[in-house]
């Protein structure tokens, strides 16, 4: 991933952040580990990962979350979820 600096930030807030950032991500982890769904709406994906609609439609043009189209609904596979959170730690 790539990483862009956009203000300055004291070192010490910026360790507090990433420390922060590393809770959130393996809550979100466990969240997703403890459920049984095979699958999720984009809108749980979108709540889960803290993540937007634009960023979710990259991440499964990409392929980096894999989708399921059942009709007119579209699903993401767990399995790409946990993938995807492990890529970005």
């Amino acid at each position: 991933m790539e990483t862009k600096t956009f203000i300055n930030i004291p070192a010490d807030t910026f360790k507090k952040l990433e420390s922060d950032l590393e809770e959130i991500k393996s809550l979100v982890k466990s969240r997703i580990e403890t459920t049984q769904k095979s699958h999720y709406t984009t809108i749980e994906v979108k709540d889960q990962l803290g993540i937007g609609a634009t960023k979710l439609h990259q991440l499964m043009s990409t392929g980096q979350l894999v989708k399921i189209k059942k009709g007119r609904r579209v699903y993401i596979t767990r399995e790409s979820i946990q993938r995807y959170l492990a890529s970005s730690e």
